[in-house]
């Protein structure tokens, strides 16, 4: 598959999602991604430690099963399955 084919396919997959949370997702559901955000620090390249808003890891989380073609998950995982480098 093409770089190109790639790249349009991911975008398609971000907005979905970006749709879904501010459209399909309950308050509650954005509210619990956004505490689950703040309870799970990410290292990033740079090597610093941050928080990122529950949006992010909204799309962190589902990105990879939009691009398989499954549904995404409304709530945040019970167990922090990604690794800090992610």
């Amino acid at each position: 598959m093409s770089k190109t084919k790639i790249l349009i396919g991911t975008r398609q997959a971000l907005l979905l999602l970006a749709y879904n949370w501010e459209h399909h997702l309950t308050r509650v559901d954005r509210i619990t991604w956004n505490t689950y955000a703040l309870h799970h620090p990410m290292k990033v390249k740079s090597g610093l430690v941050v928080c990122q808003t529950g949006f992010v890891f909204f799309l962190v989380y589902n990105i990879d099963k939009i691009t398989q073609g499954h549904l995404p998950i409304s709530h945040p995982p019970e167990n922090h399955e990604r690794t800090n480098d992610e």
